[in-house]
């Protein structure tokens, strides 16, 4: 692998360079620019320090997933400066619907023509570069939509990065509505998505819905974990609802549905522990230590 092998010839550490090149592929692409780019910044903010001889990681590896090289910063938002406004309110929504979106969810976002984003969008594609065409996606009400990603994640970062948190959290909402609109009555597929937007959007009853419904998804697929951080979100946002005894209602039913996962995932913990020991024939044994002449020459093992 291209990013491996320039981490290795840069480090001279294999073990190092199988954990980074993860990362920096991620976060570059590939291109070799932006590879020696991001390595530098981590260096230049000793995210990646020589210690005693040796490379480590003094953050973790989601801080370098986080980094955006300023120099890679400074070429996009020089590529973004000459858009016009309608371009530029089309990426903006797309950061906010994700790395890869749909023609149609995000004319219904910005409540525009979709004719008039398959045409921008393949504008952007062709003459800027900033998208490219991944593919057709058939909508829940059978029409037919064009599919399109950044061409680079750090396009999606600087843009998302660029928008006010008023911003963000109109178009989180705008998305959460739309995308609740086209998978009426079956939201089940975009239950994450539609969790994370309303929670981004500051609604957080609607989130605190849907997370309960991931939740129950997780539990399905015997997933305890996944089941019980769902329920703990929610029920953090409950706190940004009003008190009433509706509010200390649904208190009690997302703790009561807590219960399980958090058993499950006790038991399971307690299983994988005791399973990395033998069990003792002695525990919880009323003779545990004394003799007698049926088990001499051992510890008595009767019951």
């Amino acid at each position: 692998m291209l990013v491996e092998a320039y981490l290795r010839a840069r480090f001279a550490d294999a073990g190092l360079a199988a954990r980074l090149a993860p990362v920096l592929y991620q976060r570059s692409g590939g291109q070799p620019f932006l590879m020696n780019a991001l390595v530098e910044q981590w260096l230049a903010r000793q995210l990646l320090a020589s210690v005693d001889g040796e490379w480590r990681l003094t953050g973790g590896l989601d801080v370098l997933a986080s980094s955006v090289p300023i120099t890679a910063r400074e070429l996009i938002e020089k590529r973004l400066a000459p858009l016009n406004f309608d371009e530029r309110q089309t990426l903006e929504a797309a950061s906010v619907l994700g790395a890869e979106f749909t023609t149609a969810l995000l004319a219904a976002v910005l409540d525009r023509d979709r004719d008039a984003q398959e045409r921008r969008c393949g504008a952007l594609a062709r003459r800027n570069g900033l998208l490219r065409e991944t593919g057709l996606s058939l909508e829940p009400d059978e029409t037919i939509s064009t599919r399109y990603a950044f061409r680079h994640v750090l396009y999606q970062d600087v843009i998302y990065d660029q928008l006010s948190a008023g911003q963000r959290c109109f178009l989180h909402r705008r998305a959460g509505h739309a995308l609740e609109t086209a998978h009426a009555g079956d939201t089940l597929a975009v239950a994450t998505a539609l969790a994370q937007h309303f929670e981004q959007g500051r609604d957080p009853d609607r989130a605190i819905r849907y997370y309960q419904q991931v939740s129950q998804t997780a539990l399905a697929r015997h997933a305890p974990r996944e089941a019980a951080l769902c329920l703990e979100k929610a029920l953090a946002l409950l706190q940004h609802l009003p008190e009433s005894a509706e509010r200390g209602r649904r208190e009690l039913e997302l703790q009561l549905a807590l219960d399980s996962p958090l058993m499950a995932t006790t038991r399971w913990a307690s299983q994988a522990q005791e399973g990395a020991y033998p069990p003792s024939p002695l525990k919880n044994s009323p003779s545990a230590g004394k003799t007698c002449a049926r088990c001499v020459p051992g510890p008595c093992l009767c019951r």
